[in-house]
């Protein structure tokens, strides 16, 4: 419950007390994949490869949700905040204003946010 009611800011860099290695990991990486994510420009294929590449990323950090806690909580919470990201690129462009108003990307994203995904989009330069 707690980190349901987390925004983005406190996801990222926590609540002010002690975090565990599995944040101190996760939190990071999360940060490190979007930074690299958020560096191309996406065509309809690319917007493709950006999903599997998402996917990827999630399988190989799902072990750091497994243990009991909070920390792994947060560190879920972001990947499914990623994954849910490759819908503002594959969406078709009549569609885009469902998806960013839709889940995650409703509950954490600024719009500010959703438009620097949204400027990935080849078709939307």
């Amino acid at each position: 419950e707690k980190v349901r009611r987390m925004k983005l800011q406190q996801l990222l860099f926590g609540d002010g007390g002690p975090s565990s290695l599995v944040r101190a990991i996760g939190v990071p990486l999360y940060r490190g994949i979007v930074a690299y994510l958020r560096s191309h420009i996406c065509t309809e294929r690319g917007a493709v490869v950006y999903k599997l590449d998402v996917s990827a990323f999630i399988k190989c950090l799902k072990p750091l949700t497994i243990p009991e806690g909070v920390d792994a909580l947060v560190v879920d919470r972001l990947l499914r905040l990623l994954n849910e990201t490759s819908g503002l690129l594959v969406a078709a462009v009549e569609n885009i204003r469902e998806v960013k108003n839709s889940g995650l990307l409703q509950e954490l994203l600024s719009n500010e946010e959703k438009v620097e995904y949204l400027k990935m989009r080849a078709d939307l330069r």
